[in-house]
């Protein structure tokens, strides 16, 4: 039932992959720090059956670069496929073209506490619209930002960076340790936009 279509050439340690939601593309975040994506191989479909593969299919790097000096933690694709996020132990998300890698904007991920100087560090980004992005950290915190000012896929040449604040627009402590995962719940019947507003949450 299930193949090997290929084997991810990785120079260290896989923290974390996301794939792009429309096309055959995988970002992969390592211990290393860097980020990469991967155009993945096409699969042959004769819709019944995919035609098997030893698993040594090419797998070529649109581009790879050291994008945190800790490791990659997390990694998420926006809802349009234009931006992809990452956030690393250094304690910085970063925004960046997806089609070419280069960052559009970054900020810093609030101290758990006043006072305190060591990184909470993240556990999970996702977009839950082209509006909103969720990250999650290990002190138990979920920050909401909001991407409505400028719409994160506008092109590079506006001018425009991906975020124009630094500060969430919201945040919440649902655990009282770190946010293990993050998964979005079906737009209610009400909604008007298409998109999720709820979301669960599982943590320590």
């Amino acid at each position: 039932m299930f193949e090997s279509i290929c084997s991810l050439p990785l120079s260290s340690e896989l923290f974390t992959q996301a794939v792009h939601p429309e096309i055959p593309l995988v970002a992969v975040g390592l211990s290393s720090g860097h980020v990469a994506t991967l155009r993945l191989p096409p699969v042959e479909d004769d819709g019944e059956s995919s035609t098997i593969s030893d698993g040594k299919d090419i797998v070529n790097t649109e581009w790879r670069t050291r994008r945190h000096k800790g490791s990659c933690r997390t990694l998420a694709y926006s809802v349009d496929g234009r931006q992809l996020y990452s956030a690393g132990a250094d304690g910085l998300v970063k925004a960046a073209d997806s089609e070419t890698g280069q960052v559009v904007g970054k900020l810093a991920i609030p101290l758990p506490h006043s006072g305190a100087e060591d990184v909470d560090a993240p556990t999970v980004i996702h977009a839950l619209s082209p509006q909103t992005l969720l990250l999650t950290t290990d002190s138990g915190a979920l920050h909401l930002y909001d991407l409505r000012d400028p719409a994160p896929s506008l092109p590079i040449v506006s001018g425009k960076t991906a975020f124009t604040t630094g500060q969430p627009a919201a945040t919440h402590h649902p655990h009282t340790d770190y946010i293990s995962s993050l998964s979005p719940l079906p737009p209610s019947s009400a909604s008007t936009s298409g998109y999720s507003k709820q979301w669960l949450t599982t943590g320590g």
